[in-house]
């Protein structure tokens, strides 16, 4: 449905957390989206299925207030815009996709948490995980912060804590970089899809300010070249036959506006149901909690950045694609 929606919420915050950071995070929305709060444009955003978000901090009131957001979202058809929506072979409809969030953070935080494993094979003694967490600091000055990094296996079980000082820039955000290494790691498989979680903290002054948890399953995947007659997919160093399908995200009178609930049941269709092991986001970053669904049943996943044959613009495809990596790595 090619229309013009409004979404609107009243909400308040406490007096207690004046001082916070406060975002609004959207998972997509259409292909021109406007936010107002207490009656100020925000922000616009571009690009259908691309999600957004907007610090908000300085058009909010704390205390006893009725704050009001209003969010325009413009799904019509626009010249130069994602997706074109002329010559394009999926429907995209109206309206916010999946859920909106608001979010109060201190103003010394991780921004962005992000890890990945070095190479590992089936019965290796050892694995390697490496952190990279992005600091934002919006105080005046330059903060000294610790960054505490905890692994846990899937029983709750600790089993690798790293720390690293760094003093947290107030003009751009600041890499701290971690590593851990994992004594018989249980890794990850379509057939045992095993998870660690990662709880990453930031503190000052050995006062915890932020706090976020990432599932991690430790795994490496390897292609031979598409040209290769004896072309072959290895897990974890073994070859494995990839069972795979494409899955657009939408349902009958939903459109692109599933649950989380509809979101995992598609996961668990594909794996159960169809015996799939491996799944192509056709054609736009799909839902995170379809993604973490995933995850959890053994599904491999190729996640496509929004597009198609005549995708207009360069540039936006770029933005559309690094936040969707950012976001879903």
């Amino acid at each position: 449905l090619q229309t013009v929606d409004w979404y609107r919420r009243h909400f308040t915050l406490p007096a207690q957390d004046e001082g916070d950071r406060v975002v609004v995070q959207f998972n997509g929305g259409g292909q021109v989206n406007r936010v107002y709060v207490n009656g100020a444009l925000v922000g616009e955003a571009k690009g259908t299925f691309t999600h957004f978000s907007f610090d908000i901090t300085d058009y909010v009131t704390f205390g006893e207030y009725d704050n009001v957001i209003a969010v325009q979202v413009d799904s019509r058809y626009h010249s130069g815009e994602m997706p074109p929506g002329k010559n394009i072979d999926f429907h995209f409809f109206g309206g916010l996709h999946g859920s909106a969030s608001l979010t109060l953070t201190d103003p010394l935080r991780a921004d962005s948490v992000f890890y990945y494993n070095d190479d590992v094979v089936d019965g290796c003694a050892s694995a390697v995980l490496n952190g990279r967490i992005e600091l934002g600091n919006d105080y005046l000055q330059p903060q000294q912060a610790t960054v505490r990094s905890i692994v846990r296996d899937a029983e709750g079980n600790q089993v690798s804590v790293q720390e690293v000082q760094a003093e947290a820039s107030n003009q751009q955000a600041t890499l701290a970089e971690l590593k851990h290494t994992i004594a018989a790691p249980h890794l990850w498989s379509t057939n045992d899809p095993y998870l660690y979680t990662v709880e990453t903290q930031v503190l000052a002054g050995g006062v915890l300010l932020d706090s976020q948890t990432t599932c991690i399953g430790l795994r490496t995947f390897k292609a031979t070249s598409p040209s290769d007659s004896e072309g072959y997919f290895t897990l974890n160093g073994q070859r494995i036959e990839i069972i795979g399908g494409n899955r657009h995200m939408q349902a009958p009178y939903l459109g692109n506006s599933l649950t989380e609930k509809l979101n995992v049941k598609d996961a668990e269709t594909l794996k159960h149901d169809l015996g799939i092991n491996f799944v192509r986001t056709s054609h736009y970053q799909t839902d995170p909690s379809f993604l973490d669904a995933c995850d959890r049943l053994g599904i491999l996943v190729e996640e496509e950045p929004l597009g198609w044959q005549d995708t207009p613009g360069w540039e936006q495809f770029c933005y559309s694609a690094e936040e969707m990596v950012k976001r879903d790595r």
